[in-house]
């Protein structure tokens, strides 16, 4: 990128697109989050584009609002993709038409080489989430206006439910079904296939019995989970990648007469909409962690920042998320911080930010900097000649990754279970 890295922080067409926000100005003003004077320039113009209207998108776009107006950006909007890529596309134009430099996203396709291009000719930024594209990493397009990539471990929040499920059954004999990805198009479906049968080759008692990839939807997961109870009708364990997935098995599993939770045990490795009160109803045994407001609040910040010269480190650019468990011992907190508690309360945008926090800006999720390749796409062959980006190499030979790591775990310290943190007044 042209401007001056910082290390030390994380760093259809418009007119008939989805506009679940619309222009905002002065939004900060009337943030409940304390603030004090804006900083920097704040006549930006911000906008992010989610790929669907599922819980976790509707959450991530709401918050990707909110935490641009209490950073004082002028003018904010927010689209939905429809999960379709070229209604994406066309979005993505026409906002870099209309003067908007800032783009965070939720890809329904990983074409971010040909995202560049399009950034560089309007001198704007995008963060992603999710999609990348395989094999390659931030600093590979020639163009460079990816501010950052985060891709959720769904291996490690896989691995963690399916071990909250063994710890459950206790060693009783277990048919699992499951609507997990085994060589799916989206590679944390793939990811959280493995944590899944990775983490089960070290529970004899509990089998496998039938799986089908997510679709991502709660009507369509209500359907694929009531043919896989049709056809194993002695499951007593369901294992969800998304929180879509949740729901559609509760709503499947009550549709047959069962009780979800008492008959049937559900683990997830992702939690959105009611998934966390499903956990302190014990509907749900364990489902890991992912508000919207992670996400949005941090592209929101980081695409403020970039437009004000402050860019992330190359070091911490690419990240993962850990997704830690929501149980029924902890349920409670998060619901308070992440449900009861309106999006616009729920994280400092400002604290996230480094032209308003400098040095001790705090991310309020646990982040850590990614330092292989391989397991984000684990039904991938490398392809054949392949040589690693250069930039990446030289960060896993120098350290500079394992200094990052040290940099975000020192500044984490607003516990994101914390059901009523206090936020730095900035």
């Amino acid at each position: 990128m042209q401007k001056t890295r910082l290390i030390g922080a994380i760093g259809a067409a418009l007119a008939t697109a989805l506009v679940l926000a619309g222009c905002s100005t002065g939004g900060a003003a009337s943030s409940p989050v304390s603030l004090g004077p804006t900083k920097g320039d704040t006549d930006v113009k911000l906008a992010v584009i989610v790929a669907n209207s599922n819980p976790w998108n509707t959450e991530y776009g709401k918050s990707f609002k909110a935490a641009a107006e209490q950073l004082g950006a002028s003018d904010v909007r927010v689209l939905n993709a429809d999960s379709d890529a070229q209604q994406q596309s066309e979005q993505i134009d026409s906002l870099l038409n209309a003067g908007y430099k800032g783009i965070g996203l939720n890809l329904a396709a990983p074409n971010t080489a040909e995202l560049s291009k399009k950034f560089q000719a309007h001198d704007a930024y995008f963060a992603n989430i999710f999609q990348n594209e395989e094999w390659k990493t931030v600093y590979d397009a020639p163009d460079d206006r990816q501010v950052s990539y985060v891709s959720p471990n769904y291996y490690k929040s896989a691995s963690d439910a399916t071990e909250a499920l063994a710890k459950s059954v206790d060693g009783k004999k277990t048919e699992l079904i499951a609507l997990a990805g085994n060589d799916s198009p989206y590679t944390i479906a793939n990811q959280a296939y493995l944590g899944l049968t990775d983490t089960l080759k070290k529970h004899a008692n509990i089998t496998l019995v039938g799986n089908v990839d997510t679709p991502w939807t709660a009507e369509n997961s209500q359907k694929k989970v009531a043919d896989l109870l049709a056809a194993h009708p002695d499951a007593t364990a369901f294992f969800a990648t998304d929180a879509a997935d949740v729901d559609g098995a509760v709503a499947a599993i009550r549709a047959i007469g069962k009780t979800p939770g008492k008959d049937i045990q559900i683990v997830s490795a992702h939690s959105a909409g009611d998934v966390a009160q499903f956990v302190e109803q014990e509907t749900v045994l364990a489902a890991a962690a992912m508000p919207g407001s992670w996400t949005g609040y941090q592209e929101a910040a980081q695409l403020f920042d970039a437009l004000n010269g402050k860019l992330p480190g190359d070091s911490f650019r690419q990240l993962e998320l850990t997704l830690p468990l929501i149980t029924k011992d902890n349920a409670a907190d998060f619901i308070t911080r992440y449900v009861d508690t309106p999006i616009d309360r729920q994280l400092s945008a400002r604290a996230i930010s480094q032209v308003y926090s400098a040095d001790d800006w705090d991310l309020q999720a646990e982040y850590t900097p990614i330092t292989d390749l391989p397991h984000l796409w684990p039904t991938s062959k490398e392809p054949s000649g392949y040589e690693q980006n250069a930039t990446f190499t030289n960060l896993q030979e120098s350290g500079a990754l394992d200094d990052a790591a040290k940099t975000l775990q020192h500044n984490d310290v607003i516990d994101p279970f914390d059901p009523k943190p206090e936020f730095p007044t900035r």
